[in-house]
C-alpha cells in the first residue's frame, strides 16, 4: 500500500514536470512565431525592439536550463521508480517465502497436536480397559488436572467405575474440577 502512494507521488512529480516542460517549449514556440511575423513586417529598428529581443535571449538560456533540469529530475523519478518496481517485488518474494514457511509451521503444529490426541485418546483407552481397583491406585498419583481430563474422555460408565474405588477426597476434586469445565461449556 506505502508503495503504491509512492508511486502515485512520483507520477504525479512525472507529470507536472511534463507540463511545465511543455509549457515552457510553448512559450519558445510562441516566442518564434512572434519572431517570424516580426521578421515578415518591415523591419524597424526602434527602442523597443530591442530589449525584446535582448529579453528574450536572456531568458532562453534559464528556460533551457530549466528544461535541463527538469528532464534531469524525470531521469532521477524514473530510476527511482525502477528501484523501488525491484524493492516491491523483492518484498513480494519475501512474503510469498514466509507464508509458505508458515503453511510448514501450521502443518506441523497439525500434526503434533493429532498425534497428541491420538496418544492422549491411547492412554484413556487403558485405563479404561484396566480393572478399577488398579486404575485409582494409579491415577491417584497423577495430578488433578490431567485426571479431569482423562475422566472427561472416558465413557461415563468406566469412569463411575473407577471413581467408585478412588479415594473419596480426591474422587470429589476430580468431580469438583469437571463440574468448573461443565460449567464453561455452552449449552446447545
Amino acid at each position: 500500500m506505502r508503495y503504491n502512494k509512492i508511486i502515485i507521488f512520483i507520477l504525479t512529480l512525472f507529470l507536472v514536470s511534463n507540463v511545465l516542460v511543455i509549457s515552457c517549449l510553448g512559450e519558445d514556440k510562441k516566442s518564434e512565431a512572434e519572431n517570424s511575423k516580426a521578421v515578415t513586417k518591415k523591419p524597424t529598428v526602434t527602442k523597443e525592439a530591442v530589449p525584446v529581443s535582448s529579453e528574450h535571449n536572456a531568458q532562453e538560456p534559464f528556460q533551457k536550463q530549466k528544461i535541463l533540469d527538469l528532464q534531469k529530475w524525470e531521469n532521477n523519478l524514473n530510476s527511482e521508480a525502477k528501484r523501488l518496481d525491484v524493492l516491491k517485488s523483492d518484498i513480494d518474494k519475501r512474503i510469498e517465502e514466509n507464508n509458505k514457511i508458515l503453511a510448514q509451521i501450521n502443518a506441523g503444529i497439525k500434526f503434533i497436536n493429532d498425534a497428541n490426541t491420538v496418544r492422549f485418546q491411547n492412554l484413556v483407552s487403558v485405563y479404561e480397559a484396566m480393572k478399577p481397583v488398579d486404575a485409582a491406585k494409579s491415577l491417584s498419583e497423577l495430578d488433578i488436572n490431567i485426571l479431569v481430563s482423562l475422566f472427561s474422555a472416558m465413557k461415563v460408565p468406566k469412569a463411575a467405575k473407577i471413581l467408585s474405588v478412588m479415594e473419596p477426597a480426591k474422587a470429589g476434586k476430580i468431580v469438583t474440577n469437571m463440574t468448573g469445565i461443565m460449567k464453561n461449556i455452552p449449552k446447545q
